[in-house]
């Protein structure tokens, strides 16, 4: 398959899957449209040695996987505006995290407005544009807001508030339910939403915005249980490829240098880099039964005939890929994401 930007397969394939259906008199699609922060293609139906992910290897057989959809930066900001206005970052002037897009663009029609204004319910959950775009991009693409604060268990210490000498940790193993943390509460709501949908027989265009696999490396314990550290190995290319530009890589690594125990400059420990590699494969198998319960859902409520399920990553991560970590660089395992839709009457499994 060709390599292809997300936002351009996306609309086209949403479009195909949407009027189709109108032009032959039946009912419209729902969409479950399902983000999540920072995942790269560390999946088992990408062929990933390491990782355990059976509910979306589960999904991927039932619908579509593209092997290579690149997003348009490495940078969640620019890239989820591409994606959900189908524009470039050159476009779009959202470069950095802090543009907000409709001061630019105040009229620009975003995916879930296009929907709201078809006469669907678009319903936010967690993160899908990058925080901070205003009152009025919520009033304009969303009928339904549920904020990260208020899916937040306040009786329990989230990884929010985890902190040690004043600075976050990176990483947290503790015997906890899933929706302890605000990705297994989200899930809750989601499917909360999609029974009240099915009953009102209302069109929906439902967005889940999943956190993990993004720092800090916070999920249950069960989840960490999945893997055996001390076999987890390296990445097979920790180091910088020779003759590679100083403007493709940085050795800063982005947000992680701000938590606890990771040095201010220079590589991080042996042990550390075990840790950390260990955390990201967990929270990747969390953020996967998080996936399996909405495909639950979706087939318990009577909806799996009539939705379209789309699953996207808005930018890759290293893992001490050439001696680096974060994204915000230029290699491909910062733009390489993850891309699945499985619609009504499509061929599964290609």
């Amino acid at each position: 398959m060709p390599d292809m930007n997300i936002d351009t397969i996306l609309l086209t394939l949403l479009v195909v899957f949407i009027f189709a259906p109108l032009s032959a008199g039946k009912d419209r699609p729902n969409i479950l449209f399902i983000a999540i922060d920072d995942l790269r293609p560390e999946l088992a139906c990408y062929g990933s040695p390491l990782a355990k992910s059976p509910h979306i290897d589960r999904m991927a057989s039932m619908g579509t996987l593209f092997e290579r959809a690149y997003c348009q930066q490495a940078v969640c900001g620019p890239s989820r505006v591409s994606l959900l206005c189908g524009q470039r970052p050159d476009t779009t002037k959202v470069w950095r995290l802090s543009t907000r897009f409709r001061d630019i663009q105040p009229d620009i029609v975003t995916l879930p407005q296009f929907f709201k204004n078809q006469g669907y319910h678009s319903y936010m959950l967690g993160k899908i544009f990058h925080r901070g775009h205003g009152n009025r991009e919520n009033h304009m693409s969303w009928t339904t807001i549920v904020k990260d604060k208020r899916v937040i268990n306040g009786k329990t210490l989230t990884e929010e508030r985890y902190l040690k000498k004043g600075r976050r940790v990176i990483t947290e193993n503790t015997d906890v339910p899933d929706n302890y943390y605000r990705d297994g509460t989200l899930t809750d709501y989601a499917i909360r939403a999609m029974k009240n949908f099915k009953e009102n027989k209302t069109p929906f265009f439902l967005a889940v915005g999943y956190n993990k696999p993004q720092l800090p490396f916070c999920a249950p314990k069960k989840y960490w249980d999945l893997y055996d550290r001390e076999s987890i190995p390296d990445s097979p290319i920790p180091f910088v490829s020779e003759g590679a530009s100083n403007y493709a890589l940085s050795n800063d690594f982005g947000e992680m240098r701000k938590y606890w125990g990771i040095p201010n400059e220079g590589p991080v420990s042996t042990e550390q880099r075990k840790e950390l590699r260990h955390g990201y494969l967990a929270c990747v198998s969390y953020i996967d039964a998080q996936v399996g319960r909405l495909i639950d859902a979706v087939e318990q409520t009577g909806l799996r005939e009539n939705t379209i399920i789309v699953l996207w990553g808005d930018h890759g991560w290293k893992l001490n890929d050439y001696a680096s970590w974060c994204k915000h660089t230029k290699m491909e395992i910062d733009v390489w994401v993850p891309l699945i839709v499985v619609a009504p009457n499509f061929k599964a499994g290609q």
